[in-house]
């Protein structure tokens, strides 16, 4: 109900395990963006990313 509440209210929720998450590798000098995001796609997930921003269905995915 928290999550439901605070996202209806236009705030983000992150459960507790997300946020140690995020805390402990800021703390450890681990940036959010050390990294572009797409590089820690695997071959397989930017194949469906590129396709779905092709216009896609699922399915054709699916079946492709």
């Amino acid at each position: 109900m928290q999550a439901i509440r605070k996202v209806v209210g236009g705030e983000i929720y992150l459960s507790e395990g997300i946020t140690a998450g995020i805390l402990k590798n800021l703390m450890d000098g681990k940036g959010a963006f050390d990294e572009p995001p797409l590089s820690r796609l695997t071959d397989r997930e930017l194949e469906v990313f590129q396709l779905i921003g092709k216009g896609k269905a699922t399915r054709e995915i699916a079946e492709h």
